[in-house]
């Protein structure tokens, strides 16, 4: 952020960067009712791939929501979509699609600990908790690569699959959904990063 604000607004100010946890112990020490998630939002035994935040163009949600009715056109064995978040746009109906509305934090946790994959798909991000909280979970991501924080952030951990437009974001779904050895080991490097710098 503090190079974007330099770089567009030519502005050079004192700064210093504040750290961010990620509480560990909130994760690893707590039951994550998997089965009761699954059962309140109908999904089933299917496997889903999971977003949260707002479920807003402006974070990405819409198109993420639209290529997913796309690739589930094409893969019949295509996981499900949770939107975990206050529907803030409209995203397409389609059976595959779950939208949850705003839930608090033992739900989002259990959400985390049952996905396939977390998917970023924001174009505009400074820094992802959800990212950090998926990885803690050891849970792979599928991030947006146009979004330099999020490929970085990918990159560094060796936690998630950067996807630029809908060929690569199909081509990451199938890596994820059909590589468990793939997951765990993305997953596993994620969880080193957030042990490491949160």
């Amino acid at each position: 952020e503090k190079e974007l604000v330099e770089r567009r607004f030519r502005v050079h100010r004192p700064s210093i960067v504040t750290g961010i946890g990620i509480d560990l112990a909130a994760i690893d020490d707590v039951h994550h009712d998997v089965d009761g998630f699954r059962a309140r939002f109908g999904l089933g035994h299917r496997p889903y791939l999971l977003y949260v935040g707002r479920v807003d163009e402006s974070k990405g949600a819409v198109v993420l929501a639209n290529s997913y009715a796309a690739y589930a056109e094409r893969h019949q064995d295509a996981p499900a979509l949770v939107l975990l978040g206050d529907a803030i746009s409209t995203v397409p109906a389609h059976p595959g699609i779950t939208v949850t509305g705003a839930v608090d934090e033992a739900t989002k946790n259990a959400a985390l600990a049952g996905c396939l994959a977390l998917v970023q798909p924001s174009y505009f991000e400074s820094f992802s908790i959800v990212l950090c909280e998926a990885w803690a979970h050891r849970k792979p991501a599928i991030v947006q690569g146009e979004c330099a924080v999020l490929a970085g952030q990918a990159r560094r951990s060796g936690g998630g699959i950067p996807y630029q437009g809908f060929a690569e974001l199909e081509a990451a779904i199938e890596l994820i959904a059909g590589d468990a050895a793939l997951r765990s080991e993305l997953g596993a490097s994620g969880r080193r990063y957030v042990e490491h710098r949160y």
